[in-house]
């Protein structure tokens, strides 16, 4: 489950405990693979989960190269579903595998309301910094696409590991180029870093983002949230308070959910659903997750021929320090 399972973990496990209150007909029970947040990982990750522990269905990865690492095992005898929570790259859904099934949007889904959004909010031209991994690879091939076509213009793209000390020359780069925002794509503590250095170097440019800036996390390691004033993200989960998980997250963990056990947590309500539907079998849920059609509080769960749901996207922004949920958006 690399760096996020801790938080997807809690999430599952208040979902499974919930559901028990509430007198569900299954026993859930939950078992842990560390996917390293890798291809390599996810692959190892799966082959465990299903030859050694032989569960009958998955809730992961919530990174987008574990997944694509793990997915070519669910077609290797064991048929077993996988549903991800987090992965964005679009071709974990686009790849056809019949056991693969994603809960979360997509970047491709994303970028289409994001990117009009960005260019109402007068944007001309931005350049892409990301993440070198498939999140981030697979984001930037999407908005290197969307964008031109609006006529907002992509004056470059430029790729960072994560956990890198240094921003500041790709950034003194990019300001040269004088576009008039950076996209960002990147987990919270890279967003934190880049919203420090920007700062240090003075660069006056507008502030997109997808991956994680807006959260708890990327405001705390700002050291001073209002840094961050005017960042903007494309979100598949924000704080709302039609979401009654998020203070009974706070009750039996004493803080406020992060994105992926937000995500996690609604993840195995749609398994509940899937099972409801089918049979708690490999079989049934499988055949369950083609019949799922519930209305969620982060908006509706229903899987599409390439078995990919279409939940709410939030726009947040930070202001004054905190994130603000601009608009709720329907994306389906």
């Amino acid at each position: 489950m690399g760096f996020q399972g801790p938080d997807a973990r809690k999430g599952i496990e208040l979902a499974i405990k919930q559901l028990k209150e509430g007198g569900s007909a299954v026993d859930y029970e939950l078992v842990i693979a560390d996917d390293e947040c890798t291809p390599a990982g996810g692959a190892s990750a799966f082959r465990n989960l299903l030859e050694v522990q032989q569960v009958d269905v998955i809730l992961g990865s919530g990174c987008s190269g574990a997944t694509l690492g793990g997915m070519p095992a669910l077609l290797e005898g064991a048929e077993v579903s996988a549903i991800t929570y987090g992965s964005t790259n679009p071709k974990i859904t686009s790849a056809g595998n019949p056991f693969m099934w994603r809960m979360n949007l997509n970047d491709a889904t994303i970028a289409k309301s994001f990117s009009q959004y960005i260019l109402d909010d007068g944007v001309k031209s931005v350049h892409i910094l990301s993440v070198n991994n498939d999140f981030g690879r697979g984001a930037a091939d999407v908005y290197q696409k969307s964008l031109p076509e609006l006529d907002v213009e992509v004056k470059g793209s430029d790729f960072f590991t994560t956990g890198t000390a240094d921003l500041r020359s790709m950034m003194s780069k990019i300001a040269q180029g004088k576009p008039d925002a950076i996209l960002f794509f990147g987990e919270p503590p890279d967003c934190a870093l880049l919203v420090r250095q920007k700062r240090e170097l003075n660069i006056d440019v507008k502030l997109f983002s997808r991956g994680g800036c807006y959260t708890d996390e990327a405001l705390h390691l700002m050291g001073d949230p209002k840094l961050g004033n005017g960042l903007t993200e494309a979100a598949y989960w924000a704080r709302t308070p039609e979401q009654p998980m998020v203070e009974a997250f706070k009750a039996t963990y004493g803080d406020y959910p992060a994105y992926n056990a937000a995500l996690a947590y609604y993840a195995m309500l749609t398994v509940n659903e899937a099972v409801k539907a089918g049979g708690a079998s490999r079989e049934g849920i499988n055949k369950g997750l083609a019949e799922v059609d519930a209305v969620l509080d982060i908006g509706p769960i229903k899987f599409d021929e390439t078995r990919q749901a279409y939940p709410n996207l939030f726009l947040v922004r930070i202001d004054d320090g905190e994130s603000k949920v601009l608009k709720t958006v329907t994306t389906h």
